[in-house]
């Protein structure tokens, strides 16, 4: 399966350009907020970034690369901030 994500700006609003990612293992649902990692699950993809899944479909034209979706919310603390 594949999700359409949207990162956040700076005022922490999901928007602008989306992008898409062929998904390994558990499949998030539409409205989802997720943090990406690579398929094998050990490297952050985007730097941690939350992104906030707007779509999932079965096929993609466009898909950036195969990640492991890992549920977050914006209340969770951003990964450069954690010790």
């Amino acid at each position: 399966m594949y999700v359409t994500v949207q990162f956040k700006n700076k005022q922490l609003v999901f928007g602008g350009r989306t992008y898409d990612y062929e998904v390994v293992g558990d499949v998030p649902k539409t409205g989802d907020v997720i943090r990406m990692l690579s398929e094998d699950g050990t490297k952050a993809v985007c730097n941690g970034t939350r992104v906030k899944v707007v779509d999932v479909k079965p096929t993609s034209t466009f898909s950036i690369q195969k990640i492991k979706a890992v549920q977050s919310s914006m209340d969770e603390p951003s990964l450069s901030s954690r010790s």
